[in-house]
């Protein structure tokens, strides 16, 4: 299988943190999941399971901007637990791991515990479809705003087969079960306006997330920020939560 480089220049620095998340006895330091949509090399496993296991930080200067007003938030946006995800649409794992989130928001979304951000990672070396169907999901947002973001999103995760496996024909008709004009909508795709929002997403997921592959999350809690890469079953996700929740919400570290 041939490999491909990813287009930005990623460095890796230690950090040296006090923050409230090294408290935690057991941290997924730096998770790869062999399901991860790699850039350099593409694994179609999106359900293995990952491992939580080590004790220190990654080692990786993690740095993505807080939320804003452009984002799109399942959730409470002041949540003491926020999910970043960065994903390709047409990456198999992301799919899996759409569905995982659905069902973690399930469980803590309506109480408020956790929020759920989705930016975007389009690899276009591996998924020449993704591209535009990013920037398809944020002229809907632009036109019909947070909840048809969200509409959008699923409506292409539940009919792709991934790895271009959209009929991107389709777009325009989940644009409007979105609730948004198909003619404003194609206009919009017609300029390619969204295109800079994609790429900022981007950008930040290589430069300053330590993406190595797509799905990539930041979990951000208690100030710190802490990458878990790769589609992590839903028990797993459950477990680091509640970690998380335990330990650095409520402040209660094991002496142990």
């Amino acid at each position: 299988m041939n490999q491909e480089q990813p287009p930005v220049q990623r460095t890796r620095r230690r950090k040296k943190s006090h923050g409230p998340l090294i408290a935690l006895s057991i941290l997924a330091a730096g998770i790869m999941v062999s399901g991860t949509v790699l850039f350099t090399q593409l694994q179609d496993s999106p359900n293995q399971e990952a491992t939580i296991s080590g004790s220190k930080l990654p080692e990786y200067t993690i740095s993505v901007r807080p939320l804003g007003p452009d984002d799109h938030v399942r959730g409470n946006p002041n949540a003491p637990i926020v999910i970043v995800e960065y994903s390709d649409f047409e990456c198999p794992a992301c799919k899996f791991f759409h569905q995982v989130m659905t069902n973690v928001m399930k469980d803590y979304g309506k109480d408020g515990q956790v929020a759920w951000v989705y930016r975007h990672l389009p690899v276009e070396q591996l998924h020449q479809k993704a591209w535009h169907e990013a920037m398809a999901t944020e002229c809907v947002a632009e036109l019909g705003g947070n909840d048809a973001f969200w509409t959008m999103a699923d409506l292409i995760f539940e009919n792709t087969s991934s790895n271009d496996g959209l009929d991107l024909n389709l777009l325009p008709e989940f644009a409007e079960q979105a609730g948004v004009s198909r003619a404003d909508y194609e206009f919009c795709m017609a300029d390619e306006r969204m295109r800079p929002k994609v790429e900022e997403d981007y950008q930040e997921a290589l430069e300053r997330g330590g993406a190595q592959g797509t799905p990539h999350n930041i979990i951000i809690a208690g100030g710190e920020q802490l990458p878990i890469s790769g589609a992590v079953e839903y028990t797993q996700m459950r477990q680091y939560i509640e970690l998380i929740y335990q330990q650095v919400v409520r402040g209660q570290v094991p002496t142990n």
